[in-house]
């Protein structure tokens, strides 16, 4: 059996990649819990170095909330792809720009990608609202009710917190809950 070298190298690579990987996740589920909890020097400095597409997107979720609109949408530009991810992210860099209109189309092209089946990217639509300032909660809400129905009974916190965020918007505020 002839030696190969290239075999030692790529299983090296494999694991180094798989651990990066992990490592990345990590960061970025902290940076998240930072965020939720109001600790936004927490987040960033959480996901400082880190240039994947999710720490992107948490970046430019930290300056949306701090109303920093320019590095917002820098950020999620950032993280803007083909992806339904992608689109998401791409709308709220359009929100960011106070551009509802352009940020519906991609957060429509977004769930029309998944077919309407993914919690996860119907939330993030979800958060986007809850996160901007858009007054009109009838749209939002409609993400918001179809995730919901996708989850089957189980109570999704992110969802929940962005169905508080979106009715806070209203003159009622949360009492509609």
């Amino acid at each position: 059996m002839p030696f190969k070298p290239w075999k030692p190298l790529l299983l090296t690579a494999l694991t180094v990649g798989a651990g990066a990987t992990a490592a990345t996740a990590q960061t970025v589920a902290s940076a998240q819990k930072a965020i939720e909890l109001g600790r936004y020097n927490e987040a960033r400095a959480d996901l400082r170095g880190n240039s994947s597409p999710e720490a992107n997107f948490e970046l430019g979720r930290i300056y949306q909330m701090r109303d920093l609109p320019d590095s917002a949408s820098y950020y999620f530009n950032r993280a803007a792809g083909p992806t339904p991810f992608g689109m998401v992210a791409e709308g709220r860099a359009l929100l960011a720009k106070g551009k509802a209109g352009e940020a519906d189309a991609k957060f429509d092209a977004a769930a029309k990608a998944t077919k309407n089946k993914d919690a996860r990217v119907l939330t993030m639509i979800a958060q986007a609202y809850g996160e901007s300032d858009v007054k009109d909660i009838t749209k939002p809400l409609t993400y918001v009710k179809t995730a919901e129905a996708l989850g089957k009974g189980k109570d999704d916190p992110a969802l929940m917190v962005a169905r508080g965020d979106i009715y806070l918007k209203t003159d009622q505020g949360a009492a509609k809950l």
